[in-house]
C-alpha cells in the first residue's frame, strides 16, 4: 500500500513539473513574439519620426507610386482627410501598429495566456476596425496569425452590410 503512494506521489510530481515546463515554455514563446513584435514596432516609430524617410514617401506618392494595398476607392475616400503621400504614409503606419498590437494579443490567447472576453474585446476592436476601408486595405495587404480570424470579420460585415 505505501508502495503505490509513493508511485502516486511520484507520477504526480512528475506530471506537475511535465506541465510546470510546458507553461514556462508558453509564456517564454509569447514573450519572444511580444518582443518580435516590440521591435518591428520600434522599428515603424523610427521611420515615422524620419524626415528623410517621410520626404521619401512624398517624393514617391508625388511620382505616382502607390503601394499594392492603394485602391481608387481609397483615392476618392481618404483625399479628403489626407492631402499629401507622407500623410497617407504615416497613417498606414500608425495603422500598422494597432494591427501589430492586436497579433500579439492573438498569439498570447492562443497561447492561453490571455482569457475568452479579453479576446473578446480585442476580437469587437479588429471588427470596428475592418469597417474602415484604409483599415481594412492596411490589414489584408499583410500576411499574418490574424488572417483566418479577419475573414471571418469582415465576411461576417459585410453580410450584416448586404455587400
Amino acid at each position: 500500500m505505501l508502495e503505490i503512494a509513493g508511485a502516486a506521489t511520484v507520477i504526480a510530481s512528475v506530471a506537475f513539473v511535465g506541465l510546470q515546463l510546458k507553461l514556462d515554455r508558453d509564456v517564454a514563446l509569447a514573450d519572444s513574439f511580444s518582443d518580435g513584435i516590440e521591435s518591428r514596432k520600434e522599428d515603424i516609430r523610427a521611420k515615422m519620426e524620419s524626415d528623410t524617410f517621410m520626404l521619401m514617401q512624398q517624393a514617391l506618392w508625388e511620382a505616382g507610386v502607390r503601394p499594392a494595398w492603394w485602391s481608387i476607392v481609397l483615392e476618392n475616400s481618404e483625399s479628403k482627410y489626407l492631402a499629401s503621400g507622407a500623410q497617407i504614409m504615416a497613417r498606414f503606419y500608425e495603422v500598422d501598429l494597432d494591427y501589430l498590437e492586436l497579433e500579439r494579443i492573438h498569439f498570447r490567447y492562443n497561447q492561453g495566456l490571455i482569457d475568452q472576453d479579453y479576446w473578446n474585446g480585442a476580437k469587437d476592436t479588429l471588427r470596428s476596425f475592418l469597417t474602415d476601408p484604409f483599415r481594412r486595405a492596411v490589414f489584408l495587404s499583410r500576411g499574418s496569425r490574424l488572417s483566418e480570424t479577419m475573414n471571418d470579420l469582415i465576411e461576417e460585415i459585410d453580410s450584416a452590410n448586404g455587400t
